[in-house]
């Protein structure tokens, strides 16, 4: 089975879609809820030039948009907590951190 291929964003002629990416390929790590509606732990994505670590909201597929809170949620690049401004580059892996309940 072939690995999945980075769903990517740009400039198309309807202002959004598959276009030409110049920018980093990484993966987002999903867990819990968006986990499940992803249907797996890792999604590869493609992002456009001077990606931030927010920019990864707006690609990810709708059912894990559904499932998450950006407001609740935790970023972290390679391991290490970050804002959403941080800035990624090639072969990075973006977490996306939810909130656990529980007692």
């Amino acid at each position: 089975m072939d690995p999945p291929r980075p769903r990517s964003i740009g400039r198309g002629r309807h202002g959004g879609g598959v276009a030409a990416v110049s920018g980093p390929s990484i993966t987002v790590r999903l867990f819990a809820g968006a986990r499940e509606a992803a249907g797996a732990a890792v999604l590869p994505l493609a992002l456009h030039a001077g990606a931030t670590a927010a920019d990864v909201w707006p690609v990810l597929p709708a059912p894990v948009r559904d499932a998450v809170d950006p407001a609740s949620t935790r970023l972290a690049v390679n391991g290490e907590w970050c804002r959403p401004e941080h800035p990624l580059a090639h072969g990075d892996e973006v977490a996306l951190i939810t909130p656990v309940s529980g007692g």
